[in-house]
């Protein structure tokens, strides 16, 4: 059995509640084109074991990506006379079944844990999470492993060249397959622990950015927003007070990290793994937990914090649950729509009797909170499901697709005696505010209430078809990863819309030409910028491809120069509701004057016949040139 899945804390610290399974913190918007119909019928699919029953497995994390495949991953028992663990994972296509599990990461006398997973729109997964011997001669060091796609994992590397530790990596993909990490390095100087982020290079990673200098800072979040915004969150701890206090910091797109900034309340003890999620246009959510007026007995609230451009933070936490001290609402956790729509689930148990008497537990509340995007209130909590109470072991989590449908997932008993666990689900679809009623997903597992605590890993798509992965003891008592899978109905591949209408006009017959020897290569004409210095990332083609987009009077042109034989271009402008997409065989598109716009965003994919994704680019349109005769105008006034 494996005992634990967290890396120890220092002896000064209490133990941190293990992180729930939040894999996907960025919203994944809608695609303006269409995807593979569904290869099963909508709805929850059986549930499939993904291990095999000679070792234990626990900590299971999953992701979607915009294609409907699902990535799990989770850490298994390995030598179990070095008492060590690694890291496996798993991968289906949508409507396939799940892959054999695979290790991905180094080192049979190794010890694993604080895994994380993220995915990109361009269909890259990153797995992080630290590790150390398991004789424990050597540090946690952070280490993460890639998967491209079309593409098998990478050997696992470190996040870092530095010999300090370093541990709870968190993770998130850019569209062009930028990955930026975050995690907690110990300095070797004061033994204090400081958090820092860096994102992927050419070369390997960037010189990692200091977000804290003092006093004591972990278990860090990472979100990102469609716009490119970075939202970061964390607890520090204050050396002095014995106090944790929930900190923020925002990354505006293109920019640097601004001053971190707290957002909890000094005189109340926060405590617990606070989330982060990032709007589209870069609004940034914080959710955590802190101990209310309570003193005698451990009681928290939920609450949240805010970031925008043009409002900043909010000057106080906003109340998710209300401040009452005979209740707690604990273990918030946070999804997030592609319009910027939040949803919050958590654990709220009510207790009878008094302080001074004693009190005690007498139901669970499953509840949800919700928040319209640009607004800092939360609507009343709602009661989704009552579960026999055991806060200590029970897991809530949520997970929120780009259209809205959402899912929450917690561990419950099968019968008030509180022995088989099974996991339950309730379900809330797109556009609608009521939630199904509980639904379970699992058989029954475990026969004690001294079982591991049930993480459970959530994971939406784009149109809300959802893969959820827990831990369940079998027959023998062997921990193994089940999963299972709620599929939608998705549009039917359409044909590629040509964005350039085709001249109908009948055209004579081409007559032969002589050869023309190859010329050099004509500077660019005036008036028209050349912007080229986008190369494809994960291409092993050379050249590799190159993004060249130019100005042909109101229109862009977009091309992909040295591209295999037989590709396609999409390429999508904008973004969130008003993005459009075109498509086009060959390496050349002319996009509408309407949606050339001068700076706009551009994301351009290269496709294979079969649709496949071969390299992708997102940057910018460079700006018009001015007309001459409108530049002449200017200076004759």
């Amino acid at each position: 059995m494996i005992t634990t899945t967290s890396r120890a804390r220092r002896n000064r610290r209490a133990p941190l509640a293990l992180a729930l399974a939040t894999t996907a913190a960025t919203a994944i918007a809608l695609p303006a084109t269409a995807v593979p119909a569904l290869a099963a019928d909508p709805g929850w699919q059986a549930a499939a074991t993904l291990t095999t029953a000679d070792k234990d497995a626990n900590d299971p994390r999953v992701v979607r990506a915009l294609d409907g495949s699902a990535t799990a991953v989770w850490v298994r028992s390995g030598d179990d006379a070095l008492g060590a663990t690694v890291v496996q994972a798993s991968s289906r296509p949508l409507g396939g079944a799940w892959s054999a599990p695979q290790t991905i990461s180094l080192g049979a006398d190794q010890s694993v844990a604080d895994i994380r997973v993220a995915v990109g729109a361009d269909g890259s997964v990153a797995a992080g999470w630290s590790q150390r011997a398991a004789d424990r001669s050597t540090r946690w060091a952070g280490r993460i492993a890639l998967k491209r796609p079309g593409a098998g994992w990478s050997a696992a590397t470190p996040l870092t060249t530095s010999a300090d530790e370093t541990s709870s990596p968190s993770l998130t993909i850019a569209p062009d397959g930028t990955v930026t990490a975050a995690w907690s390095r110990v300095d070797g100087t004061d033994s204090l622990s400081h958090v820092e982020v860096a994102h992927t290079t050419a070369g390997g990673w960037s010189a990692p950015d200091a977000i804290t200098a003092s006093p004591d800072a972990d278990e860090p979040k990472l979100a990102r927003g469609a716009d490119g915004t970075l939202g970061l969150t964390w607890l520090d701890y204050d050396t002095t007070t014995n106090n944790y206090t929930v900190w923020g910091a925002v990354a505006p797109t293109g920019g640097a990290w601004d001053p971190r900034h707290q957002v909890s309340d000094s005189t109340r003890y926060s405590y617990g793994n606070p989330q982060v999620v990032v709007g589209p246009t870069g609004e940034t959510t914080i959710v955590f937990q802190s101990r209310t007026n309570n003193v005698r007995y451990s009681r928290y609230q939920a609450l949240s914090a805010s970031w925008s451009a043009s409002a900043g933070w909010s000057a106080t936490a906003e109340e998710i649950s209300a401040n009452d001290r005979t209740v707690n609402a604990q273990d918030p956790n946070v999804g997030i729509d592609s319009d910027g729509n939040v949803t919050a689930a958590f654990l709220k148990t009510d207790y009878n009797g008094d302080d001074a008497a004693g009190v005690t537990a007498v139901v669970d509340h499953v509840q949800v909170a919700t928040r319209a995007a640009g607004t800092r209130s939360w609507s009343t909590p709602a009661t989704i499901a009552d579960e026999t109470p055991n806060a200590t072991l029970r897991k809530v989590n949520v997970t929120v697709g780009g259209n809205g449908a959402a899912t929450v997932a917690w561990a419950g008993y099968e019968t008030s005696a509180k022995r088989a666990k099974i996991v339950r689900v309730a379900r809330r679809e797109a556009g609608t505010t009521s939630w199904s009623a509980p639904l379970d997903l699992s058989a029954p597992g475990g026969t004690a209430s001294t079982q591991l605590p049930w993480t459970i890993g959530l994971a939406a798509d784009a149109y809300g078809a959802t893969s959820v992965v827990w831990h369940i003891n079998d027959s023998a008592g062997v921990t193994q990863i089940q999963a299972a899978d709620y599929e939608v109905e998705r549009p039917a591949p359409a044909p590629d819309p040509d964005p350039t209408p085709i001249d109908p006009t009948p055209q004579p017959a081409p007559q032969p030409q002589p050869p023309v020897q190859p010329a050099a290569p004509a500077p660019a004409q005036p008036g028209v910028e050349q912007w080229s210095d986008k190369t494809a990332r994960g291409v092993a083609a050379t050249p590799k491809p190159k993004l060249q987009l130019t100005w042909r009077g109101q229109r862009l042109v977009v091309r992909v120069n040295n591209a295999p034989k037989g590709t396609r271009l999409r390429v999508t402008v904008g973004s969130g509701r008003k993005a459009r997409t075109f498509a086009q065989r060959g390496v050349a598109l002319t996009l509408p004057a309407k949606q050339s716009t001068p700076r706009g965003r551009v994301v351009v994919r290269l496709l294979n016949a079969q649709g496949k994704t071969l390299a992708s680019f997102a940057t910018r349109a460079p700006k018009q040139p001015l007309k001459k005769h409108a530049a002449a105008k200017k200076t004759t006034r």
